[in-house]
Parts: C-alpha cells; structure tokens; sequence
C-alpha cells in the first residue's frame, strides 16, 4: 500500500529537518555543530547568516568557537565552493562530491568533432 502525506506534513517535515521551526531551533554555542550536521553543511561565506536564521539568539563568536576549534572544517565542492562542515563528515562528503564530480565529467565529455 502506497503512503500519502499532504502538502502541509511534508512542508512542516522539511521545515523541522532544517532547523526552522520554533521547537528546532538551536539554543546556545554547543547547538552549532549539530545544526551544521543537520542542514548538511554550510556554504562559505554565508554561513553565519544562515546559522542566524536557525537560533533563537545566535551569536557569531559561537561559530567562529567551533572553527577555530577544529570541530568544523572547510570542504571544496563542485564548482570551486566551499562547503563547512563538521570534522568528523567529511570523509564522507569528501568521497560524495568526488563521486559526483566523476560523474559529471562522463557526463560532460566533449565530443570528438569538438577536439
């Protein structure tokens, strides 16, 4: 038998995974490497930004604690990006976007009559 949700409990999952409702979000400096784990990472250059919209009251030093502190590391993506995420990831996020980016290089070949 098939499962099916409605628009709103999908819409309210997606907002709890993220950390966006009122009852997920992070409350003090040592929510920040479990926010950061849940979200997937953060991108480079935004990233406080997008910690500030998952705190009740977040406070920039609290990031730069856990960084400097080696519990969160940065990544390279595709595309030349860098991707925050925590220390103990990212072999795994490693090994993911490398896969991909074979992937994508089999996939984008230039054709022979192009050469």
């Amino acid at each position: 038998m098939v499962e099916t949700y409605s628009k709103e409990v999908v819409k309210e999952f997606a907002l709890q995974r993220l950390r966006l409702t009122p009852s997920t979000l992070g409350k003090n400096k040592n929510d920040v490497p479990s926010v950061v784990r849940a979200i997937g990472g953060l991108q480079d250059g935004g990233h406080k930004i997008e910690l500030f919209n998952r705190f009740e009251n977040f406070k920039p030093e609290w990031f730069d604690y856990w960084y400097e502190n080696y519990a969160l590391i940065d990544g390279h993506v595709l595309r030349g990006a860098l991707r925050i995420v925590n220390v103990d990831e990212y072999p795994y996020f490693f090994m993911a976007t490398r896969s991909v980016a074979r992937r994508r290089a089999a996939y984008q070949k230039c054709p022979l009559s192009f050469k």
